[in-house]
């Protein structure tokens, strides 16, 4: 009888307690990828006036651009990405939120392979890996059926 009696109780809490370390868990990796993702946008909007290449001084140094518009605004989307997941907001906020990083992460990625500029290339490195990693760990975050309602699509060749 005790046996029956710990199955039926036991069994639930078990599961329950599983399901709420997975959780944990996958909040807890979310979050450092986003605290990672975050300081290196940081890290790189701060530093990104760079010197033109000899290229470009014949054009004039007026018409070279020195910095990427969008950096700074990719590093206030990882912030806000990083507090969106801090708050523990629901899937839908934090597929919201990633789509508007992925957004601003490509805007930036582009503005950084048109420079041709090297050191740029260098120091976006960092930033672009911890993209993949949040990219990665979305998928175990997020509820799949936000994928395939019209939400973000993930597509390994573009992605």
């Amino acid at each position: 009888m005790n046996v029956v009696r710990w199955m039926l109780i036991g069994s639930p809490a078990l599961l329950f307690a599983a399901l709420a370390a997975c959780t944990t868990s996958t909040h807890s990796r979310m979050m450092s990828l986003a605290e990672t993702l975050e300081r290196n946008a940081v890290a790189f909007a701060s530093d990104t006036h760079y010197e033109p290449a000899a290229s470009d001084l014949t054009t004039g140094p007026e018409s070279v651009e020195r910095g990427f518009p969008g950096a700074q605004d990719f590093a206030y989307q990882a912030e806000e990405f990083r507090k969106t997941v801090q708050d523990r907001a629901g899937d839908r906020k934090i597929m919201l939120a990633y789509e508007r990083l992925w957004r601003g992460y490509h805007t930036l990625s582009d503005q950084v392979e048109r420079s041709e500029n090297r050191q740029a290339k260098v120091d976006f490195k960092p930033v672009s890996q911890a993209f993949g990693a949040v990219q990665n760990g979305m998928q175990a975050y997020a509820d799949p059926s936000l994928l395939s309602r019209g939400g973000y699509q993930f597509d390994p060749y573009y992605n």
